[in-house]
């Protein structure tokens, strides 16, 4: 007998735990090298990710720079060997962390309902972010719908939802509400609530887009203790590393108090985490600033890739701003501008790409060595704007003697714009709204806020999974138990006819006077012909009626007794469950085939008609094959073989003669 194993499908399952840890490094920019990347002639080319790389841990700021002066809000962290002043705070905001490039993540909420059910319902789960009284604000619902079987589950829209944060989930009641205890009045009725995530409780803490909230002041001057240097925010607690000559005190209720090397005073805020370094300060401004200088010549002669667009922009013979005239990409005219309305209405497009503007500062020799620039929309989006677009965009100012490439060394008045401005040997003013980064050798903004949006690589954080588990039962409530035993011609299966009792067996629960249906297909599954039993949960006190679906029994199977078992509940009773017992028989026979070989009519001894002869019996009924079975002659004498566990009825035993 030959037999053919099948392998059966194996479902994976795999549970991820998902740690979210922010973490900020230091680290020097690795610098664009020409031998590594693609060229056309003496022109070199990189991409994205080699360009943001190169920047190192300035891309990480609103402003890099060795001198500054904040002169109004701004909304970021910042690295500066001089803080020369500050009328103004600063330190990341919520936007900050919502305009950076996204984690991508998705919340699956699940929701278990328990109870008598007899219709669909639909509940109203939200997202609420903790304010610093206790109280919560709601961010985001969505609505479950739970079917008969009290299962339902739905895929929260994380738009929205800022990187980093911690969100708290609630199940929201008649009054719209978020149930915050353990019971609440849902749909009319009081349940009990339970909501859990992988984190902690009810929390979920969603995945960090990147961004810090570390400030690196090397030196503090000409302190101001007329307002608090750092804003709070309710992702990240800011913190600042501070050089060795400056001093820090915690005094008026744990306000923290910085001494700068000219002896004056900042007050930085109650909710900041101070570190005065002892030894050398972790960033080398001159070094790190050098280092970007050499970035921008680089920078300054490469051309478009797949993946990179470049826009190459002229100041003006006399220096002073812009030659509209004069804006290339790929030695080709930019059509849709030729003077500042273009400029200004029409602006940069990016063709889905990562944009480099280059700037040829050379003319501004001719004016004193500065310029005024104001910025462009980029894919028609508003240049005064908080903006995502602002990750792909990055401005370098530079000069140019013969084929002598330099980054800029004089002073930007930079009237707003969309991007990263690359200029860390010029000074650079901002008197329009900045939305990116400013590197600089000095910056202030008099009247302008600089917004950080950090510029991002191409590469997409891994999407996460991640899980809310809300789950109700009604108050005082109960539950039974269905066994389920099953039998061959009355006796207990044996292993030879468990196949005939083995599978699953499907119940329904009514009320008491079998007019609403309470809880529909419970499934008890006979294996190897042992009994079996399921509890049923979740139900309020009172008399109910289980009964077992009969019309998918294995054929010729029966049920003994009766089919409508009364079981009565009893509140908060969830141990000594009482059971509905029901008992299924299959009774079976057998049939005895009898072969007989004669030669020329004659009973013989010969093994001349010696072999194997093969039958089949069929089911009369449906045609069905039931059994194929052998009987082997030997010495021509006759045998017989009786097969067992058939079901009765009408069979045609047939001889193979083929």
């Amino acid at each position: 007998m030959k037999k053919i194993f099948k392998p059966s499908k194996l479902a994976k399952y795999v549970k991820q735990i998902a740690v979210f840890i922010l973490l900020f490094a230091i680290f020097a920019g690795a610098g664009l090298t020409h031998a590594t990347h693609g060229s056309s002639g003496n022109v070199k080319t990189y991409s994205q990710d080699e360009i943001i790389k190169s920047l190192g841990q300035a891309n990480n700021f609103a402003v890099f720079a060795k001198n500054f002066t904040n002169n109004n809000h701004m909304e970021g962290s910042i690295a500066v060997e001089n803080l020369l002043g500050a009328s103004s705070n600063l330190g990341n905001t919520d936007n900050v962390y919502i305009y950076t490039k996204q984690s991508v993540f998705n919340i699956k909420i699940t929701k278990t309902l328990g109870g008598q059910i007899t219709t669909a319902q639909t509940f109203k789960i939200g997202a609420y972010l903790k304010n610093s009284d206790g109280s919560y604000t709601l961010i985001k619902t969505v609505d479950i719908t739970t079917d008969l079987s009290g299962n339902g589950s739905a895929i929260l829209d994380t738009t929205g939802l800022t990187p980093g944060m911690e969100y708290y989930f609630f199940e929201i009641d008649d009054n719209g509400q978020p149930i915050t205890s353990n019971t609440g009045i849902i749909n009319g009725q009081e349940y009990t609530v339970s909501v859990t995530t992988s984190l902690d409780s009810n929390v979920i803490e969603t995945p960090s887009s990147g961004v810090s909230n570390v400030s690196y002041i090397e030196n503090f001057y000409n302190g101001n203790e007329g307002i608090e240097l750092f804003q709070s925010n309710n992702k990240e607690k800011a913190s600042v590393i501070a050089g060795k000559d400056n001093q820090y005190s915690s005094v008026n209720n744990n306000q923290n108090i910085i001494t700068g090397v000219d002896g004056t005073n900042y007050k930085l805020g109650p909710n900041v985490n101070v570190n005065i370094v002892n030894g050398q300060f972790p960033i080398d401004f001159d070094s790190e600033l050098t280092n970007l200088a050499n970035i921008s010549s680089k920078l300054a002669t490469t051309a478009n890739t797949d993946t990179v667009k470049v826009i190459n922009i002229k100041l003006t013979d006399n220096g002073q701003g812009i030659d509209y005239s004069q804006i290339t990409s790929g030695g080709t005219q930019v059509s849709n501008i030729k003077d500042f309305n273009d400029w200004n209405n029409n602006g940069l497009t990016t063709e889905g790409k990562f944009l480099v503007i280059n700037v040829d500062c050379t003319n501004a020799s001719n004016n004193n060595n500065q310029f005024s620039l104001r910025g462009c929309k980029i894919d028609n989006n508003d240049a005064m704007n908080w903006n995502k677009i602002a990750n792909r965009v990055i401005w370098n100012f530079y000069t140019s003697d013969g084929n002598n490439y330099s980054s800029f060394d004089g002073k930007i008045i930079y009237e707003g714009g969309l991007g990263t401005l690359l200029a860390p040997k010029a000074t650079v003013s901002c008197t329009a709204s900045t939305n990116g980064s400013v590197i600089g050798n000095t910056v202030d903004h008099p009247s302008c806020e600089i917004h950080h949006i950090k510029l991002s690589e191409t590469t997409v954080t891994e999407e996460t999974n991640m899980s809310v588990d809300v789950i109700n039962d009604p108050s005082n409530i109960g539950g039974l138990k269905i066994k389920k035993d099953v039998t061959v011609n009355g006796s207990e299966a044996t292993k030879d006819n468990t196949s005939l009792v083995d599978g699953t067996y499907v119940f329904d629960i009514y009320d008491e006077s079998k007019t609403n249906l309470v809880r529909s297909n419970v499934e008890v599954v006979i294996s190897n012909g042992k009994s079996n039993e399921v509890t049923v949960s979740g139900l309020e006190p009172g008399t109910y009626l289980v009964s077992e679906k009969t019309d998918n029994l294995p054929k010729g199977m029966s049920l003994t007794g009766s089919n409508d078992i009364k079981v009565v509940v009893k509140a908060n009773n969830t141990e000594d469950l009482p059971v509905a017992k029901f008992v299924n028989n299959i009774d079976v026979g057998s049939v005895i085939i009898k072969k007989n070989v004669t030669l020329n009519g004659d009973v013989t001894n010969s093994n001349e008609l010696d072999g194997i002869y093969q039958f089949t019996l069929t089911n009369k009924e449906d045609s069905t094959i039931v059994y194929n079975e052998e009987i082997v002659i030997e010495n021509g004498k006759s045998k017989t073989v009786q097969i067992d566990n058939i079901i009765p009825g009408t069979y045609i035993v047939t001889e193979n003669t083929e």
